[in-house]
């Protein structure tokens, strides 16, 4: 038995099901568009000037409509049995995250992102503030008064030779460092008692100030034979291997003798030559001038300073009691391999003694709601991998919010641990004034956990964008930076390839010379510069008169003319089409309407109902003006004499929107008075009003258009 047999034998029985009844159905519609391939008798012309076509019968349009309507049910059914699966699965529907109600309607998913946005804001300002309060805002002041009278008035900027160095040692502690009298320095007015010695009157030294130094041996490179005779020792760059930990000089305490990171637990820093870890040969100067006088002098005779000397750091702590600030302060002296000496500055500020005043409570409360509030966004990410699976990992927002957790655990962690940390160390210098208060891991700790907060503050801040997607013009944004991201792809490939040639050609150029393309890393940061306008072009033209204006040329003509107009136009070709497509997008309930609808019905049973405008709010939610009604039918493939003989005959106006009393008209024709093929074209229309022309009524509406006349079936 063939297909056709089975065809005119389709099955009646009831227990078949709805998706064999569709196959069927199909089967039988393809048998007879092959049968129309055959030359028809009854012809129509379909206006697009390619000849006629046969016409289809109104029994053959009644199969599509019935297939088509099948398939609709077909996709209720799912989407309603899906519905009912969340609700069973997670409970009330306001429970539901936004991501799973996606699939539950516009409704459901104007409730969810209101109730997310809600909490979503209280969280942000809770972030806000619990961020800001870890920071003192006067803490930028001590430093730069630590940095003019304690550094640029001594000299330390321009520290070159080991010469200058010693020198300024010996001014700094004499004239900036130990405050014995009152208004010191430059009037001596009476001696100042021990415990009233504080560093500009108000910040008390804790502890005492150390040196530490890091060397290399002298075989930590290679001498060219020609020079071997000339050279016997090459002190190559610091690093593990290349380290000298030798006894050196008198040997006669700590600064003669090499002492690891692990005994000194000292906190390691990144220089502009080289990694330095803790370790090294260090000295304790004392509380009192003349002591530390003493022991700098010693040093300097004996020689402390050597060609192997790679970095020296000069360490001290201070606390600010007005403030509640501890200071931890670093002086870095590298000794690069070219010979001469590199300054540089470093400060940490924190306080470490917190919960001291209402405000520092108010701060712990605003920071236990956020901790609950990560809870409860952990629930709620672990919910939808329950429901999406892997298909979770690759949705953007997914990612965001994973980082915003991670961050925020390990934010909490970090500071648990400083906490403990922070009250055994105290005690510790409380009983030993006497010896070094190193508190710089606990200060890095700290600066990690500032670091891990702020981190988290701008990716929730990003996060706003996803709750503001509801909002027509943040919906063009973000579908714009979607759209174009291949495109960006694309052009960032081209960028770096073009970007990095000009980096690797300044570099070797003019690296030698000019300071801003010494390095690798700051010659691609000169070009990031010059896109800004920041460039300073005679230091190019110094070093190469002929070679800088071809360089410079090129590179302005390449990414400004070209480059830079081209992620222009990308950006702004995708942002018209976004724009065109949400134009002629349905029209969905926006989140106003939503609100206000809600509004109003609290207020109705309040029994409030008197206030509530009952013509705005039994408006219906769809409502739309006859010329965008035929701008969409031109779209789907109307004619405009079909558009105008339909808008003609019921006398609406094309300016005017579709109103209750037009629509009444229409539905009364439905009611017997229209001949069929004419109910089944005005149905269609009432549909198309309905749903904002979406995508399935079009391709409805253009098929039966190919086939049969408006205006006929209007005549």
């Amino acid at each position: 038995m063939d297909v056709e047999e089975n065809i005119d034998k389709e099955p009646k029985s009831p227990r078949l099901s709805l998706r064999k009844k569709l196959k069927l159905i199909k089967i039988k519609k393809n048998k007879k568009v092959l049968e129309q391939t055959e030359p028809s008798p009854v012809l129509q012309d379909d206006g697009d000037g390619d000849g006629d076509q046969p016409q289809q019968s109104f029994k053959e349009q009644s199969d599509i409509i019935n297939i088509e309507s099948q398939e609709e049910e077909m996709e209720k059914i799912k989407m309603n049995t899906k519905i009912q699966r969340i609700k069973k699965k997670y409970g009330k529907q306001t429970w539901v995250t936004r991501e799973i109600a996606e699939i539950m309607g516009r409704e459901y998913i104007l409730l969810t992102t209101l109730r997310d946005t809600l909490f979503f804001i209280i969280f942000l300002i809770l972030m806000t503030i619990a961020s800001l309060g870890a920071i003192e805002p006067e803490a930028h002041n001590l430093f730069k008064l630590m940095e003019n009278e304690m550094l640029q008035n001594n000299g330390f900027y321009d520290i070159n030779t080991p010469s200058q160095f010693w020198t300024f040692l010996d001014d700094f502690f004499e004239n900036s460092f130990y405050w014995d009298y009152w208004y010191y320095p430059v009037h001596n007015i009476a001696p100042a008692n021990i415990n009233e010695r504080y560093v500009f009157y108000e910040n008390k030294l804790i502890g005492v100030p150390r040196l530490r130094q890091l060397k290399v041996r002298g075989d930590s490179c290679m001498i060219h034979s020609y020079f071997k005779k000339v050279f016997l020792n090459c002190f190559g760059k610091f690093n593990w291997k290349n380290e000298d930990t030798a006894t050196f000089g008198p040997g006669s305490d700590s600064a003669w003798r090499y002492t690891s990171e692990s005994e000194l637990q000292d906190s390691r820093h990144f220089g502009k030559f080289a990694w330095y870890h803790g370790g090294g040969y260090y000295k304790d100067l004392s509380l009192y001038k003349n002591e530390t006088k003493a022991i700098i002098e010693d040093l300097k005779n004996n020689l402390w300073v050597t060609r192997g000397t790679r970095a020296i750091f000069l360490d001290w702590t201070m606390y600010n009691t007005n403030l509640n600030l501890f200071l931890q302060f670093r002086l870095v002296f590298e000794f690069p391999r070219t010979g001469g000496v590199v300054t540089m500055p470093s400060a940490h500020m924190c306080s470490l003694l917190r919960h001291q005043t209402k405000y520092d409570y108010f701060i712990l409360a605003c920071e236990i709601i956020c901790i609950m509030f990560l809870i409860y966004y952990t629930i709620e990410e672990i919910r939808e991998f329950v429901y999406f699976k892997w298909k979770y990992l690759l949705m953007f927002w997914t990612w965001i919010d994973f980082i915003i957790i991670s961050f925020g655990y390990a934010a909490i962690g970090l500071r648990i641990y400083s906490e403990i940390s922070i009250h055994k160390r105290l005690l510790t210098l409380i009983d030993r004034p006497e010896v070094h208060a190193n508190m710089q891991v606990l200060m890095q700790r700290m600066f990690f956990y500032r670091l891990l907060l702020s981190s988290m503050l701008f990716f929730i801040y990003m996060k706003i964008f996803k709750y503001l997607n509801f909002n027509k013009s943040m919906a063009q944004l973000n579908r714009t930076l979607s759209q174009c991201r291949k495109d960006m792809i694309g052009f960032g490939m081209m960028f770096f390839i073009i970007f990095i040639a000009f980096a690797i050609l300044g570099y070797l150029i003019f690296g030698t010379e000019v300071e801003t393309f010494s390095t690798f890393y700051l010659a691609m940061f000169t070009l990031l510069r010059t896109i800004l306008g920041d460039f300073d072009y005679t230091d190019i033209e110094k070093a190469n008169r002929v070679i800088a204006p071809i360089f410079f040329l090129m590179f302005i003509f390449l990414v400004f003319f070209v480059l830079l107009n081209m992620f222009l136009a990308i950006i702004n070709d995708t942002y018209v089409d976004v724009k065109t497509e949400l134009a002629i997008a349905p029209e969905e309930m926006r989140m106003s309407g939503f609100v206000k609808r809600g509004y109003y019905n609290v207020l109705i049973k309040l029994g409030l109902g008197k206030y509530v405008k009952f013509e705005e709010f039994q408006r219906n939610e769809f409502e739309m003006t006859t010329s965008e009604i035929k701008g969409a039918l031109k779209r789907i493939g109307f004619a405009d004499l079909e558009i105008e003989m339909f808008l003609a005959r019921y006398n609406i106006d094309p300016s005017a929107e579709i109103q209750q009393f037009d629509k009444q008209k229409l539905i009364d024709l439905l009611e017997g008075k229209a001949q069929p093929e004419r109910m089944y074209i005005l149905l269609k229309f009432l549909v198309c009003l309905k749903t904002m022309f979406c995508e399935v009524q079009q391709q409805q509406i253009l098929l039966i258009s190919r086939n049969s006349s408006v205006g006929r079936a209007l005549d």
